[in-house]
C-alpha cells in the first residue's frame, strides 16, 4: 500500500480553473524530484494547453513527452505508459477513469497525489483507500 498524501477536486466549473489549480500546485511543489502529470487522453493536452496559465501541458503532448520548467522535470504519464517507480515524484491526475486511477495509484514512490475528476463516481473508491482530502480543507486542518 502506498504511503502517500492524496488530494482531489471535483471539476464541476466551466473552464480550466479547476485544471490551472491542479497545475498551479504541480509547479509550486514539485521541486527537487520533478513531477508526473496523467491524462486519460493526449487530446486533452491539446485543449487545455491552449490556455494562459497550463503551457506546461502544451510542452508535454511533444515527444518525448518530458518538459522542464523552472528548473522542475516533468513527465506524462498515460495508460498505454505507466511507470512502475516515482522515485519521490509528485503526481497530478486530470481526469482519469476509475480503472486509470487505480493503476495509477499502483505506482511506487508517489510522494503527493493530485486528482481532479470529473465524476464522483470515478474517485469514490480511491478517496477512501487513500484517505485523500478534498484540496485546500487541508490547510483548515492543519
Amino acid at each position: 500500500m502506498n504511503r502517500m498524501i492524496c488530494y482531489y477536486l471535483y471539476d464541476n466549473k466551466s473552464g480550466t480553473e479547476t485544471v490551472r489549480r491542479g497545475v498551479k500546485w504541480i509547479l509550486e511543489t514539485a521541486k527537487p524530484r520533478g513531477g508526473l502529470i496523467a491524462v486519460q487522453e493526449r487530446g486533452n493536452l491539446q485543449d487545455y494547453g491552449r490556455e494562459e496559465g497550463l503551457s506546461l501541458l502544451s510542452l508535454l503532448d511533444k515527444a518525448p513527452h518530458r518538459a522542464t520548467v523552472g528548473g522542475i522535470h516533468f513527465e506524462l504519464v498515460l495508460p498505454s505508459q505507466i511507470p512502475f517507480q516515482a522515485n519521490g515524484k509528485r503526481m497530478l491526475a486530470l481526469h482519469p477513469q476509475k480503472e486509470y486511477l487505480d493503476k495509477l495509484y499502483k505506482i511506487k514512490g508517489i510522494s503527493e497525489m493530485f486528482v481532479i475528476s470529473f465524476l464522483n463516481e470515478d474517485i469514490k473508491s480511491w478517496i477512501t483507500s487513500s484517505y485523500a482530502v478534498e484540496f485546500g480543507q487541508q490547510l483548515k486542518n492543519s
